[in-house]
């Protein structure tokens, strides 16, 4: 007998065997024994063969990575102190873990197996960009969300305080809300969502056909001008102080001052002749997220923009002689969530940043397509107001809105041209 007969040959040969003898105790002649054994054998051997053929079929469609995760409900809104439904994603292939980068907002978790989310969020937050990752041991796939915390009934009006007036020497951030301590931050529930889901740090709601926003204009950002000279010497010890960028100088004795902007911006916007300029002597000609000052593409003569940039701190911000801190340019702060002191590279998304004074928003550098996956982000064709109409994720019906470019007047990328689209609103200090 050969000592090397595998496990499938012996399974045949004692099928065979039972086969035989059934056969033969069935008073069956030897050839019609002999003939059932062999059938018995080939239907055996035709069933072995077929589930040895399943089994390598199924081990070979599970040996890849997942992927096409996609969350539906993306942009998500949700509400402080109130439970979301579980938000599963739909996926090709299976997973084995989920992770998701940065943290998810206070009170929502990831499952690590199936990438659901769930919880209650506790926090108001503007609208931020996470990138879930699921993955098997052949690989990984990731989608990006967006995910909105908005706060439970927000009412103010004209009569809501900015709060109490911040100081550049005692400065500092409040890691509840995200801007300076003692800056009141409200956003009215009547406002559209694409406001009181992303504005803070200022006071917002609507008053008649307007929305008016109330700012101290304190950036909540580190930033070398929260200093105080002395013999032209920047006092460094102040908490929110930080050296400027390599290379860069100090725009004179200019320090950041609390300011009283309001702001009276028209709620449906009208488009006006476009040649209502930008550099008409205004105190600002729009706000940022963060309750900021917008200022034009133009610096105070005889000083040029491209020169004056490079007074600009980490977050391509400064103030000017009365102290009121503005950005011409790229507002890091609010497009990427950290410093970035490239006139050309930040912003470099399709991050709304702000609204301008006749009430078009303003955006990065590409258009999101009206989706909130970055995979179809583009960069637009604009015309000479560094506009163009179209959707967005906020507006679903084509609109016109400014995005961040390259500007021929200032020879450097600005948030604004040298004239409004549309007729403005009106704005003091």
């Amino acid at each position: 007998m050969n000592n090397k007969l595998n496990s499938k040959s012996l399974i045949v040969c004692l099928s065979i065997l039972l086969a035989y003898n059934s056969c033969k105790q069935l008073g069956l002649e030897k050839d019609e024994a002999d003939n059932s054994t062999v059938a018995a054998a080939a239907i055996l051997a035709t069933r072995t063969t077929t589930a040895t053929s399943t089994s390598t079929s199924t081990s070979t469609s599970t040996n890849t990575a997942p992927s096409a995760l996609a969350y539906s409900g993306s942009p998500y809104s949700f509400t402080v102190n109130t439970a979301i439904s579980a938000q599963t994603p739909t996926v090709t292939g299976t997973i084995t873990s989920c992770t998701v980068s940065p943290a998810l907002p206070t009170g929502l978790t990831l499952a690590t197996a199936t990438c659901s989310i769930t919880g209650t969020p506790t926090v108001a937050q503007a609208a931020t960009s996470y990138t879930v990752t699921a993955t098997n041991s052949f690989g990984s796939t990731t989608a990006t969300i967006s995910i909105t915390i908005a706060a439970v009934g927000a009412s103010c009006t004209a009569n809501t305080s900015t709060g109490t007036t911040v100081l550049a020497s005692t400065a500092t951030l409040d890691a509840t809300t995200g801007c300076p301590t003692n800056i009141t931050t409200c956003m009215d529930s009547a406002l559209p969502a694409w406001i009181k889901d992303n504005f803070k740090c200022a006071i917002g709601y609507v008053s008649g056909s307007n929305y008016v926003f109330k700012s101290q204009n304190i950036p909540n950002t580190k930033s070398y001008y929260f200093t105080a000279y002395t013999n032209n010497v920047a006092n460094t010890t102040y908490p929110l102080y930080e050296a400027l960028p390599s290379g860069n100088t100090k725009a004179g004795s200019n320090t950041v001052i609390s300011q009283n902007l309001t702001y009276t911006i028209p709620s449906t916007p009208t488009r006006g002749t476009g040649t209502d300029s930008t550099q008409g002597g205004l105190v600002s000609i729009g706000i940022t997220l963060n309750g900021l000052a917008i200022f034009n593409n133009a610096a105070a003569p005889p000083d040029v923009l491209a020169s004056e940039a490079t007074t600009f701190d980490n977050f391509q911000g400064h103030p000017q002689n009365s102290g009121v801190y503005h950005h011409h340019a790229a507002v890091p702060k609010v497009c990427e969530s950290a410093a970035n002191t490239s006139n050309t590279g930040a912003c470099a998304n399709a991050a709304l940043i702000g609204v301008a004074l006749d009430g078009y928003a303003i955006y990065g550098q590409k258009c999101d397509n009206g989706t909130a996956t970055t995979t179809d982000d583009f960069t637009p064709t604009l015309d000479s107001l560094h506009g163009h109409t179209a959707v967005t994720t906020h507006f679903s019906t084509a609109t016109y809105h400014y995005h961040y470019a390259n500007d021929t007047t200032a020879t450097i990328y600005t948030l604004m041209g040298s004239f409004f689209y549309g007729n403005k609103g009106s704005v003091s200090n």
